[in-house]
Protein backbone atom coordinates (compact mmCIF):
# COMPACT_ATOMS: atom_id res chain seq x y z
CA UNK A 1 0.00 0.00 0.00
CA UNK A 2 1.46 3.49 -0.95
CA UNK A 3 -1.12 5.76 -0.08
CA UNK A 4 -2.21 4.16 3.20
CA UNK A 5 -3.83 7.22 4.70
CA UNK A 6 -6.82 7.25 1.69
CA UNK A 7 -6.13 3.59 1.71
CA UNK A 8 -10.48 3.09 1.93
CA UNK A 9 -10.23 -1.29 1.81
CA UNK A 10 -8.56 -3.62 4.84
CA UNK A 11 -6.84 -6.00 2.85
CA UNK A 12 -7.38 -8.23 5.92
CA UNK A 13 -11.16 -8.38 4.83
CA UNK A 14 -10.51 -9.24 1.15
CA UNK A 15 -11.85 -12.39 0.84
CA UNK A 16 -9.29 -15.42 -0.07
CA UNK A 17 -11.48 -17.48 -1.53
CA UNK A 18 -10.43 -18.46 -4.95
CA UNK A 19 -12.74 -21.61 -5.89
CA UNK A 20 -15.59 -19.23 -5.47
CA UNK A 21 -13.92 -16.04 -6.44
CA UNK A 22 -15.83 -15.75 -10.15
CA UNK A 23 -18.14 -17.49 -12.72
CA UNK A 24 -16.09 -20.77 -13.57
CA UNK A 25 -15.78 -20.39 -17.05
CA UNK A 26 -17.25 -22.43 -20.04
CA UNK A 27 -15.92 -24.79 -21.89
CA UNK A 28 -13.99 -23.04 -24.71
CA UNK A 29 -13.68 -26.60 -26.43
CA UNK A 30 -14.97 -29.91 -26.78
CA UNK A 31 -12.05 -33.01 -25.75
CA UNK A 32 -13.78 -35.14 -28.07
CA UNK A 33 -14.06 -32.83 -31.32
CA UNK A 34 -10.59 -31.75 -30.73
CA UNK A 35 -8.69 -35.10 -30.11
CA UNK A 36 -10.64 -36.42 -33.66
CA UNK A 37 -9.24 -33.31 -35.12
CA UNK A 38 -6.02 -34.60 -34.07
CA UNK A 39 -6.49 -38.13 -35.08
CA UNK A 40 -7.13 -37.11 -38.43
CA UNK A 41 -4.22 -34.79 -38.73
CA UNK A 42 -1.78 -37.52 -37.54
CA UNK A 43 -3.13 -40.32 -40.35
CA UNK A 44 -2.42 -37.62 -43.01
CA UNK A 45 0.51 -37.19 -42.16
CA UNK A 46 1.27 -40.73 -41.95
CA UNK A 47 0.10 -40.89 -45.66
CA UNK A 48 1.91 -38.31 -46.54
CA UNK A 49 5.16 -39.81 -45.27
CA UNK A 50 4.57 -43.34 -46.70
CA UNK A 51 3.73 -41.38 -49.97
CA UNK A 52 7.29 -40.01 -50.28
CA UNK A 53 8.99 -42.88 -49.06
CA UNK A 54 6.93 -45.11 -52.02
CA UNK A 55 8.34 -42.18 -54.84
CA UNK A 56 12.02 -42.54 -53.16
Amino acid sequence: MRDTGNQKQDINDLSRDTANAHEKLETIFDKDTEQKRIDRNFLNQLDKTDFDRQVE
